[in-house]
């Protein structure tokens, strides 16, 4: 009744759930059935627990030291994009200072063109008036 309302399958989590239930459903049974005294087998289980124990902690070492390598090698990896970005905005910021500049400069030699064309048309049509002015006979 219970396989049949969910689809008829438990699938590999129910499979992997009866497995590990299983094995230590074995275990238990085989620690009691076992042709050992009791002591034998406390001893077993604190030596078997020790070990597991040491090799979980040596494991957690291990991941820590690898975390802690990554971490720092990341952080001077930051540094390095961090330093090679202010090379690159201290080369545009003088680039842009340069081009700047270079505007201005043609700028102000245009205006300077512009202020010499001006006067020498100032020149030419004072010049010019006051040559019309003395040819004119007086009334």
């Amino acid at each position: 009744m219970g396989n049949s309302e969910n689809g008829g399958g438990g699938g590999a989590g129910s499979f992997l759930l009866g497995l590990i239930i299983g094995g230590a459903l074995g275990a238990v049974l085989a620690l009691l059935y076992a042709p050992q005294s009791g002591e034998e087998t406390r001893g077993f289980v604190a030596q078997k627990s020790n070990e597991y124990a040491s090799a979980a902690k040596a494991k957690t070492d291990e991941v820590t030291e690898a975390l802690r390598q990554n971490a720092a090698s990341l952080g001077d990896k930051a540094g390095d994009v961090v330093d090679s970005l202010k090379s690159k905005a201290g080369d545009v910021s003088s680039k842009a200072s340069g081009m700047i500049s270079s505007v201005k400069d043609t700028a102000q030699n245009a205006i300077n063109q512009g202020k010499e064309a001006f006067n020498q048309k100032k020149q030419e049509l004072e010049a010019s008036a006051a040559g019309a002015d003395g040819q004119q006979p007086n009334a």
